[in-house]
């Protein structure tokens, strides 16, 4: 008892001496103006300094910066400071109860929706007259509440049907798929299952677009438990919009071939105080950027320095702009057909619009393409067909676009088209659009794209299916997001399997952490992908919280709570919040990330992104964004140039003993460099571009080694006729694995081929989980270059790029399908490295799939052709070296490429190893060690152990003296570093 009076008699004296700024609050229609008056309420305090943050979505003041005119009162100064907020500072207040320090003169914008518009203080310091802060000044906050029509968020048109989606088991008796897919259930026959016996069910199909077919499909039955072959007996059924989804849902979890059922997810949509994080979301802040300086924050001239990149990179967001000129990689629309642009990079082979996926797909990514306008009644749909100028045409256009576009361009903008440039400068991407736009009059006509959370698990796999080697995960929730992983709760969940089916594919997945200054959100909360946090301008850690502490975000100042489209709790990167949970791994800038953007639109016009900002016209494809969104694609196109540098470097995972391209970066990172320790906000840190680049390319004799080589894996298929080469991993995986009819590395019983020449060196199988009968040993009789560069090693050879292209049609043309000697599965995978030959190429049918290395343009020491030759009775043309040739020649391969007046590509090296060491001759010759001594620098490590073709240098091998290397010595310089 005598604890608790001490309490409240302390509370009462804190109260007693107790001074408080109080903001007022008023209502006010868009466009009127009022008053709001910032008070000082107390006899303590003699002068204070505060800052009032205020919601410029909704509200304005008379003046862009500087003194307010007829703000201040009693002697106090107020200025507005940046867009959204104001200094105040009193330093003489009268001794009275109450005093009015500012008042400050609101416009309402006449576009703004109906809603509370905060205005808060932030940075308070009360002082006593003898210059002691007074600790007991407190700040009650204000607001204008938005008179209008009470808007909803947007949402989604309500679909015609309902969905859940299940798993088959894969015991004896259970039906298949493609049994469902094939049944009619309006038919009266008994149904395929007893849990398809309630409710009507109008069709089933499966969650994959593509299904494993052949030796691939044979080895999934064999192995059931494996995430790829659960994904192949994924189902979906499809229910009217009136049947009762949970008694069906209840059939299917009582049926016994059913492990796991899921309900078709809603969207993801702005839903203001809702646990639902925004879709893809970016919140731009700053204008008149013009730099882009995330660039140099990562070092990214020091690893342009030694590579340009070229890999593969998968994006499932909102779609791109296919006309963009930093993106478009054929003159033709949307890419597909025409003359090559130099330095494009969007790929529509490897592209599809999943969004509204069940009902429909497409595949036209384009994030502002014209759909049919429907809505919930005959006047909504009107009013959003009139949105575009052509009223009547039903069709509707986005009102917001610019999400993907800006991601996309942040990891791969070609420079040549502008001043903007991408992390990667020649990899190329695949969009995979997951998001679908609806018509929207809830207070505002308008078309709002939402994520349609359905369409991810497919996206991932598909890109992993078709040989992605880093994939970009812009967006979270947390819907998915419990306590406990997600995942490990949830096992047998789509997007969970996706990401593990990723993950034994060996590709990297860079995820946003999310922006709400809460935990990591799903997906980059799962174990797989990279939690990528954001920093700020000057690297600090993004948080522009007016002060709560997180996990509370109710007063980031800037919106409605949570809307994506009133920015609401967007306003500071998530983090790690209670160690022991998922780890953020990375940092990198979030905050006005300038790139591309879409001509003419904005992602989010409340909060600066798209292209009314960041400087330039509002048409010219380039502006900012700011969140995790832009963090992801940053490091999603540093993962790209790295592994491009060596294609062989696993993906690995710092948080376990498996090595890989992932412990590389976190080893440069800055704290790294520093020697500080993870951090539950930085993670390990901001990468280190430049320092990560070295580390893959590796030293000798004191210097940066300027290329590396990469095997051309050597495949072939009997069921499309093809010989095929590829210098990724993945892509050699992806005609293994998915292709029409499977790719092989080496003749067997059935099937004989000219086989690659040798196995690659401690390279003894693809990076998979999967082993069988079809997946052998990978092979290669070339190897080619890595990056751009000459090699130091090889004077007066200049290098050039090499394309991959492929094209699919039934041989011979004309043919009946199902005749005998019909092959419906013919295809034919070339590599070019002429672009004239490519544009004749293109206008043949062949599709363009990106770069694959590179070759010396004229004959290097060592080096053999590699001809391009073609066997027209078969269809098809093959890549080989020289000491190939005759076999190919005796095998009918005896034709140039249609247009070609030679044979030869460029110059690579055999697959030949003279001193045995499993480092091969052409390895050698570019790094600058000795092709015939084993030990090329006498120091008791062979050159492989300390410059591995595998993996990362871990010392130099022509350090040691005498050496028999060819690398030339380090340049020496002046005493004082300048010559």
């Amino acid at each position: 008892m005598q604890k608790t009076i001490a309490v409240l008699l302390l509370l009462h004296c804190v109260i007693a001496s107790a001074d408080e700024i109080r903001i007022s609050s008023a209502t006010a229609a868009p466009g009127a103006q009022v008053s709001i008056d910032v008070v000082h309420v107390g006899e303590s305090t003699r002068s204070v300094e505060l800052s009032v943050v205020f919601d410029d979505a909704k509200l304005d003041l008379p003046v862009a910066s500087g003194v307010i005119p007829n703000a201040a009162q009693n002697g106090a100064i107020c200025v507005r400071q940046t867009r959204n907020r104001v200094l105040i500072v009193s330093l003489a207040m009268p001794v009275t109860g109450q005093s009015v320090l500012c008042r400050l003169p609101f416009q309402v914008l006449p576009s703004a929706r109906a809603g509370v518009a905060k205005i808060e203080g932030i940075n308070t310091q009360c002082y006593f007259s003898t210059g002691l802060i007074n600790p007991n000044c407190s700040v009650q906050n204000g607001s204008i509440r938005v008179t209008g029509s009470n808007i909803a968020p947007p949402i989604a048109l309500t679909p015609n049907f309902q969905y859940l989606y299940f798993l088959l088991s894969a015991q004896p008796g259970a039906p298949t798929v493609d049994q469902l897919a094939g049944f009619n259930f309006s038919s009266g026959l008994p149904r395929p299952m007893q849990g398809l016996n309630v409710e009507s069910p109008l069709l089933a199909g499966g969650l994959l677009a593509t299904r494993a077919r052949g030796d691939f499909a044979n080895y999934l039955r064999e192995n059931p438990e494996l995430p790829r072959a659960k994904l192949e007996r994924y189902a979906l059924v499809q229910y009217s919009r009136t049947a009762d989804l949970q008694r069906a849902k209840a059939a299917l979890l009582a049926d016994p071939f059913v492990l796991a059922v899921y309900e078709g997810q809603p969207d993801l949509v702005p839903s203001g105080g809702s646990n639902i994080a925004p879709p893809p979301g970016p919140v731009g802040f700053g204008k008149n950027l013009q730099n882009q300086y995330h660039l140099t924050s990562l070092n990214m001239p020091g690893a342009w320095a030694i590579a340009g990149g070229w890999s593969l990179l998968g994006f499932a967001d909102s779609g791109l702009h296919i006309e963009s000129a930093y993106l478009k990689s054929f003159t033709g629309a949307g890419s597909v057909g025409g003359a090559r642009i130099p330095g494009g990079n969007f790929l529509p082979i490897y592209s599809v619009d999943d969004g509204d996926y069940p009902e429909s797909f497409d595949l036209n990514v384009d994030e502002a393409q014209r759909i049919p306008a429907v809505a919930g009644n005959a006047a909504d749909a009107l009013a959003c067909d009139e949105l575009d100028g052509l009223p009547a045409d039903q069709f509707m256009v986005p009102s917001l676009a610019g999400h993907g576009t800006n991601a996309s361009g942040i990891a791969v903008a070609n420079g040549a088209a502008g001043n903007v440039e991408g992390v990667c400068k020649n990899c190329g991407v695949g969009m995979r659009k997951i998001a679908r736009a609806s018509c929207s009059t809830f207070g505002e006509v308008s078309v709002r794209p939402t994520i349609n959370l359905d369409a991810i698990p497919r996206a991932i796999t598909a890109f992993a299916d078709t040989g992605s080697q880093v994939i970009n995960l812009s967006f979270g929730g947390d819907i998915q997001t419990p306590a406990i992983g997600f995942c490990s709760a949830n096992p047998n969940e789509a997007t969970c399997l996706a990401l593990e089916y990723a993950r034994a594919r060996d590709v990297v997945v860079s995820a946003a952490s999310g922006n709400n200054r809460i935990r990591i959100q799903f997906p980059a909360r799962d174990d797989l992908p990279i939690a990528v946090g954001g920093t700020d301008l000057t690297g600090g850690f993004w948080d522009e919280s007016p002060g709560t502490p997180p996990p509370f975000y109710d007063n980031c100042p800037f919106g409605d709570g949570g809307s994506m489209f009133g920015n609401g709790g967007e306003c500071g990167s998530n983090f790690t919040v209670v160690n022991g949970q998922r780890k953020q791994e990375l940092v990198a800038p979030a905050r006005n990330i300038r790139a591309t953007v879409y001509p003419n639109k904005n992602w989010n016009p409340g909060i600066s992104c798209g292209d009314s900002f960041g400087g330039g016209s509002a048409t010219d494809g380039v502006g900012i964004c700011t969140g995790t969104s832009m963090s992801a694609p940053i490091v999603t196109g540093l993962y790209g140039l790295l592994r491009s540098i060596n294609p062989l470097i696993r993906a690995g995972n710092p948080e376990t003993p498996e090595f890989g391209v992932r412990d590389v970066v976190v080893a440069t990172t800055n704290r790294t460099q520093q020697s500080l320790p993870w951090n539950n906000r930085f993670g390990y840190g901001t990468p280190d571009a430049g320092a990560a680049a070295a580390k893959v390319i590796g030293t000798v004799r004191g210097q940066l080694a300027t290329n590396r080589v990469t095997p051309l894996f050597a495949l072939y298929s009997p069921g499309a006729t093809d010989y095929a080469v590829t210098a990724t991993p993945q892509i050699a995986m992806a005609l293994i694995f998915n292709g029409a009819a499977g790719y092989r590395t080496e003749p067997d019983l059935f099937t004989s081929f000219i086989g690659a020449d040798s196995y690659v060196p401690n390279y003894p199988e693809f990076p998979s989980s999967f082993v069988g009968q079809f997946l052998r040993a990978p092979r290669a009789s070339a190897y080619i270059l890595t990056t751009e560069n000459a090699p130091r090693t090889v004077q007066n050879h200049d290098v050039v790029p090499l394309y991959i292209l492929d094209r699919g049609r039934i041989w011979p043309i004309g043919c009946n399908p199902g005749a005998a000697g019909c092959n419906i599965n013919n295809r034919d995978f070339i590599l070019l490295s002429s672009v004239d030959q490519m544009n004749n190429a293109v206008a043949a049918g062949y599709s363009y799939r990106g770069y694959q290395g590179f070759l010396y343009k004229t004959q290097a020491p060592g080096t053999q052709a590699l001809h391009l030759k073609c066997n027209t009775n078969e269809d098809d043309c093959a890549v080989f070296i020289e000491s190939q040739r005759s076999q190919f020649e005796i095998d009918g391969y005896t034709s140039n490429f249609p247009t070609a007046s030679t044979s030869i590509l460029g110059y690579a090296y055999p697959s030949t190893d003279s001193d045995s060491d499993g480092l091969v001759d052409g390895m050698e010759r570019v790094i600058g060690t000795d092709p015939n001594v084993s030990d090329s620098d006498d120091d008791g490590l062979t050159d492989v152990q300390e410059f591995p073709m595998v993996g990362i240098s871990n010392s130099d091998p022509c350090n040691a003296i005498p050496s028999t290397c060819t690398a030339p010595s380090a340049i020496p310089l002046f005493a004082n570093g300048f010559e």
